[in-house]
């Protein structure tokens, strides 16, 4: 066995035990294909802020180099807003709106399938005023 990459089923056992131990139910396992895809998508995505003022936040995902092997391109993303948008959270993405998670004062979570060009908006922006 290689020392950094191989491990018997007593030392995997072991790992996982020590993880779930220490993470409990916020242990988050998944298919090593949607981790590649995530981090694939992560490295090769960008935000760009549109409008960042009173009325509102607006930014557009930038992905023109995914690679075409990235089967699944969904994204976790974390919004830090005006305490007056958490109230009652709701982001638009692209075409549609979304009721955020609020995880943190003025923090909200959520999941977008990513691509280029994607705009996400939140406040009194155009897109939300008939929310």
């Amino acid at each position: 066995m290689h020392p950094n990459k191989d491990c018997s089923e007593a030392q995997l056992r072991r790992r996982f035990e020590t993880v779930l131990a220490e993470g409990g139910d916020a242990v988050w396992c998944a298919n090593p294909d949607e981790v590649i895809n995530y981090h694939a998508t992560r490295r090769h995505t960008a935000i760009e802020t549109l409008e960042d003022g009173a009325d509102g936040q607006r930014y557009r995902l930038r992905a023109p180099s995914l690679p075409d092997a990235v089967s699944c391109t969904e994204l976790t993303l974390e919004l830090v807003t005006e305490a007056r948008w958490c109230a009652r959270p709701r982001v638009c993405v692209g075409p549609q709106t979304i009721i955020p998670q609020l995880v943190r004062p003025r923090t909200l979570r959520f999941t977008v399938e990513a691509c280029d060009g994607l705009e996400i908006s939140i406040g009194k922006s155009r897109s939300l005023a008939s929310s």
